[in-house]
């Protein structure tokens, strides 16, 4: 064996290491980042309502970009889950 192909397996090792590790933990997770959905989903209305009482146009603008950026974010949770049940299907 030489070096490059101890190197190539070194890293085939780590990287399919890395990416068992990253699969079983977002599997494990995704009961909680459902739950994180549901609530931002059902939280809009109070969100959108509270942001109309903001007199500080900052404020407003940071609370709506960090809820987009959490519902986005857990509806690419969503279709990674989707991925992961459904072997073989890309919703891209």
């Amino acid at each position: 064996m030489n070096v490059v192909q101890l190197t190539n397996a070194i890293v085939g090792g780590i990287n399919s290491g890395l990416e068992q590790f990253l699969e079983g933990t977002l599997a494990a997770m995704l009961p909680v980042i459902w739950l994180v959905l549901l609530g931002l989903h059902l939280g809009r209305p109070y969100i959108l309502d509270m942001i109309e009482r903001f007199t500080l146009r900052l404020g407003a603008d940071l609370l709506w970009l960090i809820y987009v950026g959490l519902r986005d974010f857990h509806h690419l949770g969503c279709r990674y889950e989707l991925y992961v049940l459904i072997p073989g299907c890309c919703f891209c």
